[in-house]
């Protein structure tokens, strides 16, 4: 199953993804998907997070996507967590 921006789901690790092609983070260990944040950081990396740091509170996203309030909202809603 391939995430995208709308199906949230998120993996906090500190694995990076240089080419901007690549919007795909790479299965966690215990196989669970990681989401690749939509910006890079200042270095032109891209993050792959955990879905459990979602809507935690803390940035984890360059472009703090991944606390984004609307995103937020329907994460919840639907019980992803």
């Amino acid at each position: 199953m391939h995430a995208s921006y709308y199906d949230l789901k998120y993996e906090w690790l500190m694995i990076t993804i240089t080419s901007e092609q690549i919007r795909e983070c790479p299965n966690a260990e215990d196989g669970m998907e990681r989401f690749a944040c939509p910006t890079p950081d200042t270095l032109g990396r891209y993050r792959c997070i955990d879905d459990h740091v979602l809507c935690d509170g803390f940035l984890d996203c360059p472009d703090g996507s991944d606390e984004d309030r609307h995103s937020c909202m329907f994460y919840k809603t639907v019980g992803f967590m």
